[in-house]
């Protein structure tokens, strides 16, 4: 990888700014550690699904006339909720007709049901961090979003985390080995990420 420009920027697509601030520490994490200190990372939010955004967006990071502006690799990240159909296959779809060629550099993550099954994946950090008891096991009838949103509501003393900072500290600290292995969709996006991040 030699020659790397100064500056690589890499758009990113989310609902928040907290998905903006846990995806780039979780890419930070899995991408090759050559290329961090050249990634401008370059967030955008929706505050809702980013699916009727995706067009808009594809112009925005890759069609704009100060060449300069544009951005090497696109990242699209929104939650699946509860939909029936897969929104990794319609983000895919609505890039492959906006412009086939831009599929190469689109990398697409949908966490199932919500970015929080990620990060609570690696239940024993979970538990360190929330001081939950280690031989408890985790609620099935609560999904995973509510659960976190709990643990952080739940927290006393001088050490309690503001939600984005615990999610933070989740993204920083979880085994991404593990995260990789107990959550499919997160081990599509890493793999995904991975490959197209070998054309910056």
């Amino acid at each position: 990888m030699p020659n790397l420009p100064r500056k690589i920027r890499v758009g990113f697509l989310g609902e928040n700014d907290t998905d903006f601030a846990v995806m780039e520490i979780l890419m930070s994490r899995v991408l090759d550690p050559r290329l961090l200190p050249v990634i401008q990372f370059v967030g955008q939010k929706t505050r809702t699904s980013i699916l009727g955004y995706v067009r808009a967006y594809l112009h925005i990071f890759f069609e704009n006339p100060i060449e300069t502006e544009n951005m090497a690799l696109a990242i699209f990240v929104t939650d699946q909720d509860w939909d029936a159909r897969s929104r990794r296959d319609t983000i895919i779809e609505t890039i492959e007709s906006y412009n086939p060629t831009y599929i190469d550099k689109c990398a697409v993550g949908v966490p199932n049901p919500h970015i929080e099954a990620w990060l609570i994946a690696d239940r024993d950090n979970t538990k360190r961090i929330f001081n939950f008891p280690s031989g408890r096991a985790f609620p099935r009838k609560i999904s995973p979003k509510d659960f976190l949103l709990g643990l952080i509501s739940q927290q006393t003393g001088v050490d309690t985390m503001s939600r984005e900072d615990a999610y933070k500290k989740l993204a920083n600290t979880s085994s991404i080995k593990i995260m990789r292995s107990h959550c499919k969709d997160f081990n599509q996006f890493c793999e995904d990420l991975t490959s197209k991040s070998k054309i910056l």
